[in-house]
């Protein structure tokens, strides 16, 4: 079986619709008409596109990759098909810079930066909790500029022809606490002096950060006592400050009521750095250097109203010099 826009058009549907029943709806198909022909498609390329969880489905990391080149090859043939060799064509759309970050950074201050420095150009800004999908997008050309966040030590593995600068050499870890948690009142948390306390991880189960953090407390002869899951950080935050746990925040995070913030002490394997990441040859080339510029004084202008990251950088000023 030959791969043909309709089998495109039905992972890119069931992709967005998060369901088969939903998918087959808009489809116009019976949801075992639809199943069928997926696990065909899958057959002809040779992996799962799609997890079956309840109460949906969801993208594998192959499936990811796949639908994101189905969406460049539908929208190439909706423009292939109002062209015409004897019609005017169509005035040029203006320029547009896909931006996308993981979140926590000070995106929308660098959408804001980039749009000063070229009024005439578009700009899109999106967050994505998944640097491995950013990835892929940029690899695609589904984005243009991205910002990533790695552990150190556990690079990102890049496709060829992505660049990569380093923006914030190291970015700590911060805990949140219930503002009236026994270890609240200290300036920073030993990762150790928590191995009786209850934690709220994140939802995502590609998030490498996990791994890393259950490392960490294995090197302290504990495993964490993990009691809830959260796709978010405010959801993370609702927890913590109900006295449900404690949860890994970012520097940039700003504390809620009922919470307080933190540095984390004795978790050197969850240090992380951010990365400007690019595509050459996308049309942002130009830009680089002064998004480059841009990003990094976006961070720190984030961190300096921060009260917990900027107590933290000021005390390690070879971090940040930028600081």
């Amino acid at each position: 079986m030959d791969i043909e826009f309709r089998h495109l058009r039905l992972v890119v549907e069931l992709a967005d619709a998060g369901s088969t029943a939903r998918a087959a709806a808009r489809l116009g198909m019976a949801q075992a008409a639809l199943a069928a022909q997926l696990g065909r498609i899958e057959a002809r390329l040779g992996g799962q596109l799609f997890r079956h969880d309840a109460p949906g489905v969801a993208l594998t990391e192959f499936g990811e990759v796949v639908v994101a080149k189905a969406r460049l090859i539908l929208s190439d043939a909706r423009e292939l098909r109002g062209f015409h060799p004897d019609r005017p064509r169509p005035e040029r759309a203006p320029p547009r810079l896909r931006l996308a970050s993981y979140p926590s950074s000070p995106l929308t201050a660098l959408a804001r930066g980039v749009r000063a420095l070229r009024p005439d150009t578009g700009i899109t800004a999106s967050t994505e909790i998944s640097c491995g999908r950013m990835v892929d997008l940029l690899a695609a050309g589904e984005l243009d500029v991205v910002l990533l966040r790695e552990i150190i030590g556990n690079p990102l593995p890049l496709p060829r022809g992505v660049r990569t600068r380093v923006l914030l050499p190291t970015d700590p870890p911060f805990i949140g606490l219930p503002a009236d948690h026994p270890l609240a009142d200290l300036p920073e948390v030993p990762l150790a002096a928590l191995a009786d306390a209850e934690w709220i991880l994140s939802a995502d189960p590609d998030d490498p950060l996990i791994p890393a953090f259950l490392a960490c407390c294995a090197r302290h002869g504990f495993t964490p006592d993990v009691t809830a899951r959260a796709g978010d950080s405010g959801h993370m935050a609702e927890f913590v400050a109900a006295g449900n746990g404690a949860c890994l925040v970012a520097a940039s995070s700003t504390p809620s009521p009922g919470v307080v913030i933190r540095a984390l002490t004795g978790a050197e394997g969850i240090h992380r750095r951010w990365l400007l990441a690019w595509r050459p040859g996308r049309g942002a080339d130009d830009l680089i250097d002064a998004i480059h510029q841009l990003a990094i004084t976006a961070f720190r202008d984030c961190y300096r109203q921060c009260e917990h990251a900027r107590s933290w950088f000021a005390a390690h000023p070879g971090v940040f010099p930028e600081f």
